[in-house]
């Protein structure tokens, strides 16, 4: 089975998307009647009722494909396990969906024409109906394949460059050494490490700053080495704060290890929220390496000699131990874990909001030789057309988008639909 928070994103989309082409199976068959009236056939032909089934046709093709597009969508937004039954159970919704498309169309043809029922049989509503699921059968499988060979692709990739990051201060490049040559006997060296400091890791006249980064960025586990030097360094903190978000988007681990005399139970922001260990104490050490082992599924513990990393603990001067902790007045943050508060305009929460209360989530914009409307659970948010006006309510829109708070759904940058994490910010505005 489909998850079911896909499947409710795809319904909100597909909403938003039929809502926008409902009025164009009703003109197409308003023309063809009206030629009707003009050729005096108001007893229909089956040339008319040929235009008929045509319109029919496309609007059944046109639903489907948008159907489609937005599982996909949704699929690829939220994501899933890629099981041996995924292709089979995206089909079924594609179908279900289908039949629906079907049924409603048919029921309004015959409705709407219901003086030519002498050329019902002409409108061959199966062959309609099983040309696109044939279509979207290849789509579904197409799109599968794709995930499978992308999944397997980044598996082999992830199995060669799995990386662990040593950021630390430049007085502390010893002891990261050790700790890098006990990794290296626990793993095997079946895991590469980063320590810049180390010779021949940043080769002469190549831009440092964009090896680190390159590390920072690709790395699975980014390990802080607190001492009273790297405390004090702002280059660790933007190390830390750069692994931070890429920790909340699950793309690595943090591991906050720290040297005596540094309490690692009383770490500043954001390292405090981490369950942190001191190399002092011989049990936390071992947890770390068996956690390293989890994380990577491989090591043998049995090799770590935590002698090695006790006798290289350094003493440090009392004048650094002493001197406080690196100045944070301009190190921001707040908004690591994702719940701060955003900054948006007073418009953007109150189109927010009002949007949450939309059955759909829904939001349009509608441009016109009239002018611009915004509309969202029945309401033009534009109060009128002055220029000032529209383009501070547009500008609203946009930080929604910006922030993530809505996507586009709609064609020519029309639809909008409230995400997951716009419903989330929103109920923290409501309880403010």
């Amino acid at each position: 089975m489909v998850d079911d928070k896909i499947l409710d994103r795809a319904r909100r989309l597909i909403e938003a998307r039929f809502e926008e082409r409902k009025e164009i199976l009703h003109e197409e068959i308003n023309q063809v009647l009206r030629k009707m009236q003009i050729a005096g056939h108001l007893g229909g032909s089956s040339v008319t009722w040929k235009l008929v089934h045509r319109a029919y046709s496309q609007e059944v093709q046109a639903k489907a494909e948008i159907v489609w597009e937005c599982i996909q969508k949704a699929h690829s937004a939220l994501g899933s396990p890629i099981t041996e039954m995924l292709a089979t159970d995206l089909k079924e919704e594609v179908s279900r969906h289908i039949e629906k498309i079907v049924k409603n169309a048919s029921e309004f043809v015959v409705q709407r024409l219901s003086f030519m029922k002498q050329y019902v049989c002409l409108v061959d509503l199966e062959s309609t109906k099983r040309q696109v699921k044939e279509k979207l059968d290849v789509e579904v499988d197409l799109y599968v394949d794709s995930l499978t060979m992308v999944s397997k692709n980044s598996e082999s990739l992830n199995a060669g460059i799995k990386t662990i990051f040593i950021s630390h201060a430049n007085e502390d490049a010893a002891l990261a050494e050790i700790i890098k040559i006990q990794i290296d006997n626990v793993f095997e060296k079946k895991i590469s490490v980063f320590v810049s400091s180390i010779p021949g890791t940043i080769k002469p006249g190549s831009d440092w700053f964009d090896k680190i980064l390159g590390n920072l960025t690709e790395n699975n586990a980014f390990v802080v080495l607190v001492t009273p030097y790297s405390e004090k360094r702002p280059f660790v903190w933007f190390e830390i704060g750069f692994s931070w978000f890429r920790r909340i988007k699950k793309n690595c681990e943090i591991y906050a290890i720290c040297a005596p005399p540094i309490n690692h139970g009383n770490l500043p922001e954001p390292l405090c929220r981490l369950q942190a260990i001191s190399l002092a104490d011989e049990k936390q050490t071992k947890a770390f390496f068996a956690e390293l082992t989890q994380q990577f599924d491989l090591g043998n513990l049995d090799t770590l000699d935590f002698s090695k990393i006790q006798d290289s603990l350094p003493t440090y001067p009392p004048q650094i131990t002493q001197s406080g902790n690196i100045d944070t007045r301009f190190i921001h943050f707040d908004n690591l874990d994702g719940t701060g508060e955003a900054e948006i305009s007073g418009e953007a929460k109150t189109m927010l909001l009002e949007a949450i209360n939309d059955e759909n989530g829904y939001i349009l914009k509608i441009r016109t030789t009239n002018g611009t409307s915004i509309k969202t659970n029945g309401r033009n948010l534009i109060p009128n057309d002055d220029s000032r006006t529209v383009a501070k309510w547009v500008n609203a829109l946009d930080e929604l988008v910006n922030h993530d708070f809505v996507e586009e759904c709609g064609q020519n940058g029309s639809g909008f639909a409230v995400t997951h994490k716009g419903y989330e910010y929103a109920d923290t505005l409501r309880k403010s």
